[in-house]
C-alpha cells in the first residue's frame, strides 16, 4: 500500500486556452449515415502559459473510419448490410513535473468506445486508500487514474430489419486501453497485486498487446428525434469485478 502518491494535484481546476490543427480526408458517401468511403482525421492540440492556460500538454490524435457495403442498399443513406471499421490513437503528454491532469487523461469503457464494460472504467488502476490515512480502507479493485496513451477499435456488421422505418441492427467486435506512460505514477506504486491489462507501469511492446476486448449486438433506430442506440456488450475476459455483460442506450450516431 502506499504511503502519498503525487496524484492529488491532478484534480486541480483551471482554464485551459489550446490550440488544435488537423488534417482530414474523407470521401464517405453521406457524413450522417455512411455506407461507403473512407474518413480520416489527424490532430495535434497544444495548450501552454503562452496562450493564457493554466495546464500545460500536448495531444495527438488519429482517427480512421472504413466503410464497405456488402449489398441490398435500396437507394436510402444508410440502407444495406454495410461493414464498417472504426479505430482512434490518442497520445497526450505534459511538460510538467504533476503530468497530464487527471480531467485530460484517457478513461475508456461504454458505448462510445469499448462496449461491454462500465463506462469509463478501462484504465490503468493504483491501490489507493480512501483518504490520505495509511491506515484506512483500500478503494476496492484499487482507482482508475486514466492513462496518457489510448487505442481502440471497433469492427461492426450493420444490417436492415426494417429499412422503410430506420430499424437496423448491428454486431460488434470491440478492443481497446488505456496505457500510463509517466514514470511518477509506476515509480511510487507499480502495484504489482493488479492483472497486468491494468498496470500503471507500460513497457513496449509487452503492454501495447494488453487490450480489453468484447461482442455484442445492438438495434438501432434512425428516428425523427435522431439515431437511438440499443446495445448489449459482453467483454470476452471480464475481471472478477467487472460485469458478464453490459447494456447501454445513447442518441447519435456511434460512426
Amino acid at each position: 500500500m502506499f504511503q502519498q502518491l503525487p496524484l492529488a494535484n491532478l484534480f486541480n481546476s483551471g482554464r485551459v486556452f489550446s490550440l488544435r490543427p488537423s488534417l482530414t480526408y474523407d470521401t464517405r458517401d453521406n457524413r450522417l449515415f455512411p455506407s461507403s468511403g473512407i474518413y480520416l482525421q489527424a490532430s495535434t492540440e497544444l495548450a501552454s502559459e503562452a496562450f493564457g492556460s493554466e495546464f500545460n500538454y500536448l495531444r495527438h490524435r488519429f482517427t480512421g473510419r472504413f466503410y464497405y457495403p456488402l449489398g441490398g442498399n435500396t437507394g436510402q443513406p444508410g440502407s444495406g448490410f454495410v461493414l464498417k471499421l472504426n479505430t482512434e490513437w490518442g497520445l497526450i503528454t505534459s511538460p510538467d513535473a504533476s503530468g497530464v491532469p487527471i480531467f485530460q487523461r484517457y478513461f475508456l469503457g461504454g458505448i462510445l468506445d469499448v462496449r461491454g464494460f462500465y463506462l469509463r472504467s478501462i484504465g490503468p488502476r493504483l491501490p489507493l486508500t480512501t483518504t490520505l490515512d495509511p491506515n484506512s480502507p483500500a478503494i476496492p479493485n484499487g482507482a482508475n487514474i486514466g492513462g496518457n496513451m489510448e487505442a481502440y477499435t471497433n469492427l461492426e456488421l450493420e444490417f436492415p430489419i426494417i429499412d422503410k422505418v430506420g430499424i437496423r441492427g448491428v454486431v460488434f467486435l470491440d478492443a481497446g486501453n488505456a496505457w500510463n506512460l509517466e514514470d511518477q505514477f509506476c515509480r511510487t506504486t507499480p502495484a504489482p497485486q493488479f492483472d497486468k491489462v491494468v498496470s500503471p507501469c507500460f513497457s513496449f511492446p509487452d503492454s501495447i498487446g494488453l487490450l480489453r476486448t468484447s461482442t455484442g449486438f445492438g438495434i438501432r433506430w434512425f428516428s425523427p428525434l435522431g439515431p437511438l442506440r440499443f446495445e448489449w456488450g459482453f467483454p470476452l475476459s471480464p475481471l472478477p469485478y467487472e460485469n458478464a455483460s453490459d447494456f447501454e442506450f445513447t442518441i447519435g450516431n456511434f460512426f
